[in-house]
């Protein structure tokens, strides 16, 4: 301060010689003061009196800078929390530094001086300074939080995070706990068995599962260059479990469930996807979790957030503006949605189906799977690590990875290796592209979404027509877009609309019997067959393909033998 007092005392004397007003902040009194104090901004303006605050609270500590935001850190939740304008008045005064209102007065010998009195800050002046980017760029920033010590790369070499803050990765510590020694193949064996119960629609589903449990270690430790994907976890019915497998994946990261959004809205106004995305991964330490989405999504910033690690978020007391997320983890959960090729492109997807009503689930010891995973939560985030250290000592290898299954090959290739030689899975990525197809095309998704209907119906492999599919779909709350006052004709007739395109867009072959000529096309892993007699449409759902003279026999089951002349 002794440089910035000396050039005070001289700006002064230019001011008065040339007949100018002092400025408090300008008087060497002022700046001596503000070493010791906090000077009202009322007095002596926003700029100055900013730079002091936040040079204070900086060298007190416990007070951080997110996104240009002020923040404390809440350890036992492992959430951020933004500081109010009233809650900032308390927090200045918690460090025990005086808060002084300053004035310029003329004394009793008519000259001006200045006074110094102890006071309290104003809201109104919280609020400005909470407002002043310049001094808010004197605090430390914050990317994460986290619950234990974790690996981070500082050149060639993996160091282990110390308790606190760590500055060059700014990253917030909560426990002195360091990460325990676990031989590699037992932190696989261990982890795959916390996948016991889920039943995965494909071996890759369950491999690219174990990629999303790993790929945070990649991105918080800055084992490799962005960008890496949202996790989507896809079901063929309401509790198959894809809520419980992206809580199980991120209580081993933080040992706390995650802020969840969802897409109940399109808008961009308040209340919309895009503010409640915003603000559940504001709050997010890690994690953040779009929970049950429907229809179809379509959001630019969210695909800028995954690809460029940027999203543009509305803080307190700030305007719209863009932040770097690319720290930050992201989850997908529906049991029917399509989404634009770009937002699908950036996905990691695992299906999953509901285990029947007969399953046996394995009993924990703590009484739950989440339970279990939260009471050990520092063995499975060490057995995690393991296997990143021993990716890591061999040289951390990539296997090759097609465009066609992802986009994101550098991370795909790292994934595969691990997954494949160290887990001895199926490869993660090889026929995801095939899901990501059906997932982008909003037909196939929906007549994805009337297949599991018609599954849990019991009426796979029968005959159906247009309207006991509109049955299905109004039992099942299935998107049937029509006007409202619609009559019955123009809904079944919808339903032939909906379906229609999927023979278009697929691969359609015909198959030809004495009896009669059907259309049979594969929409992911099922099959559907169209028989047409006159104007109307038969069709037979099914899980698998069928031979011809299994086709012929369902429909003639379903009574569909002859040309008939039946409308609806």
């Amino acid at each position: 301060m002794t440089d910035e007092i000396e050039q005070a005392e001289q700006d002064i004397l230019e001011m008065a010689a040339a007949g100018l007003p002092m400025r408090l902040q300008d008087s060497p009194q002022v700046i001596a003061a503000a070493r010791h104090a906090i000077i009202r901004p009322l007095n002596v303006g926003v700029m100055f009196s900013g730079r002091c605050v936040f040079k204070h609270l900086a060298d007190m500590g416990g007070v951080y800078r997110r996104w240009n935001s002020v923040v404390t850190v809440d350890e036992k939740n492992l959430r951020f929390s933004a500081i109010s304008k009233h809650r900032f008045c308390s927090v200045v005064e918690k460090p025990g530094l005086p808060v002084h209102a300053v004035t310029l007065r003329t004394g009793r010998n008519g000259r001006e001086e200045l006074r110094f009195k102890e006071s309290h800050l104003l809201v109104s002046e919280a609020e400005l300074l909470l407002a002043n980017d310049e001094g808010i760029e004197q605090l430390s920033n914050v990317e994460i939080i986290s619950q234990f010590p974790f690996l981070h790369r500082r050149g060639t070499e993996l160091v282990e995070l110390q308790p606190g803050y760590n500055p060059d990765a700014e990253v917030f510590v909560c426990s002195d706990q360091p990460l325990a020694a676990v031989q590699w193949e037992r932190a696989v064996a261990d982890l795959k068995n916390l996948y016991r119960d889920f039943k995965f629609t494909t071996p890759s589903d369950f491999s690219r599962a174990i990629a999303m449990l790993l790929t945070p270690a990649l991105r918080r430790g800055r084992l490799l260059d962005g960008p890496f994907p949202l996790g989507c976890v896809l079901a063929d019915q309401s509790q198959a479990g894809k809520g419980e497998l992206v809580n199980v994946t991120v209580l081993v990261w933080t040992g706390k469930p995650p802020p969840k959004s969802t897409n109940k809205d399109d808008d961009n106004g308040v209340g919309s996807f895009e503010e409640r995305l915003g603000d559940a991964i504001f709050r997010a330490a890690e994690f953040y979790v779009i929970d049950n989405v429907r229809g179809h999504i379509a959001s630019q910033s969210l695909e800028s957030a995954i690809t460029e690690g940027e999203l543009q978020v509305r803080m307190a007391f700030k305007p719209l503006r863009t932040v770097d997320i690319s720290m930050l983890s992201g989850f997908m959960t529906s049991n029917g949605m399509s989404a634009t090729p770009d937002l699908v492109n950036r996905m990691c997807m695992s299906t999953l189906e509901k285990q029947p009503s007969d399953y046996t689930f394995h009993a924990w010891p703590e009484g739950s799977l989440r339970n279990h995973v939260t009471q050990n939560q520092h063995h499975y985030l060490s057995c995690v690590y393991s296997v990143i250290r021993e990716w890591w000592a061999r040289g951390a290898p990539r296997l090759p990875v097609s465009t066609y299954d992802h986009d994101m090959t550098r991370w795909g290739g790292a994934i595969e290796y691990m997954v494949q030689e160290l887990f001895g899975l199926h490869s993660a990525l090889k026929g995801h592209g095939k899901t990501k197809e059906t997932v982008r095309d909003a037909s196939q998704s929906w007549l994805r979404q009337v297949f599991n209907a018609l599954k849990q119906e019991g009426q796979l492999c029968r005959v159906v027509r247009a309207s006991e599919i509109l049955e299905v779909c109004e039992a099942y709350s299935l998107d049937v877009t029509t006007k409202q006052d619609a009559d019955d004709v123009a809904k079944v007739r919808t339903i032939g609309r909906k379906i229609g395109p999927a023979f278009k867009k697929n691969d359609v072959t015909q198959v030809r019997t004495s009896s009669l000529t059907c259309d049979e096309v594969n929409v992911e892993n099922f099959w559907v067959y169209r028989h047409a007699v006159g104007d109307t449409k038969f069709y037979v759902f099914s899980a698998d393909q069928l031979e011809p003279g299994m086709i012929v026999a369902y429909f003639h089951e379903g009574g569909v033998v002859t040309p008939i002349d039946r409308k609806y």
